[in-house]
């Protein structure tokens, strides 16, 4: 999994805008890399909705984020 996220990382950064904004054809239709990015990404967080409302339904409460509902360390 670490091994996946230092590629993502490294992958991301060596996009350019220009890289980005270059047109292709994806399923017949005529998208920029950015696009498909995007849409990509928001399939992703489709399914890890369909997953949070799953954990819901079967335990009867959200699951706990990281770090989320912790309390603040007092300074």
């Amino acid at each position: 999994m670490i091994a996946i996220l230092k590629w993502l990382l490294n992958k991301s950064n060596e996009l350019k805008e220009e890289t980005l904004d270059e047109k292709i054809i994806f399923k017949e239709m005529n998208i920029t890399k950015l696009e498909l990015i995007l849409a990509q990404l928001r399939h992703v967080f489709y399914h890890i909705g369909y997953l949070h409302c799953c954990i819901k339904t079967e335990k009867g409460e959200t699951p706990e984020y990281i770090g989320l509902y912790k309390d603040k360390p007092e300074k």
